[in-house]
């Protein structure tokens, strides 16, 4: 498999870097707003940061240090914590009331007095400025991510994934983070019948393309593709 460069896996550790900022300083009161208005305990900060920031710096030090199984059980982390947060934030600002019914109204009354720069739209969730920066920043970095898998694609006859073992690993990650959607679509739909698990339903969808997308990328190489 072709070298991948520090460059190539920069925006991964944007983000890394970006929710560890994020989750230990809250620069924009999120995390206290969504906690009743009561600061986080460093060690509650410390753990959420380390999990949603530490997961993409060491998914990017995998990458480049060659470490087969860890990235394999991290690249469907990417899918999952970039489309689910179409879950929590953006199915509800863009179509309204789309799942998760009692959260959404949670999050509307804690974030009330945080100031927003997206516009909003009826009465529907709008999302925080820091989840505004952290949606783009993400998607960005899983599109850079793909390209860089297709790249060395082209170049290697060995595809990122080139044993059984690395690709059981993917496959096995993957099933857990979409069995997370799954569960709790289901729980949606028993809440509140099909109505109220429409965003879990997109976002299952979208989890699900995102690491096909990727699976046929780290699967391929230049004698695939030839």
């Amino acid at each position: 498999m072709t070298s991948i460069r520090t460059n190539d896996v920069g925006p991964l550790a944007a983000v890394g870097l970006y929710e560890l900022a994020v989750w230990i300083a809250d620069p924009f009161h999120v995390h206290t707003a969504l906690n009743d208005a009561k600061p986080m305990t460093i060690g509650s900060r410390l753990l959420a940061g380390g999990v949603n920031g530490g997961l993409w710096l060491v998914l990017s030090n995998a990458l480049l240090k060659g470490q087969k199984k860890t990235r394999a059980a991290l690249l469907p982390f990417v899918s999952s914590f970039t489309m689910n947060q179409w879950l929590f934030w953006w199915w509800p600002y863009l179509i309204g009331s789309a799942g998760l019914v009692d959260m959404i109204a949670e999050h509307k009354e804690q974030l009330a007095p945080l100031s927003r720069w997206l516009p909003s739209i009826g009465d529907h969730l709008v999302p925080s400025n820091e989840h505004a920066i952290l949606q783009p920043l993400s998607l960005f970095a899983c599109v850079r991510l793909l390209r860089t898998i297709r790249s060395a694609a082209s170049t290697s006859e060995k595809p990122l994934l080139e044993t059984k073992q690395e690709r059981a690993i993917f496959l096995s990650s993957a099933a857990v983070f979409m069995s997370i959607n799954v569960i709790g679509t289901l729980i949606s739909i028993r809440n509140g019948g099909l109505s109220n698990a429409t965003g879990g339903m997109l976002t299952t969808v979208q989890v699900a393309c995102l690491n096909w997308t990727l699976w046929k990328a780290a699967t391929s190489s230049s004698r695939k593709l030839s």
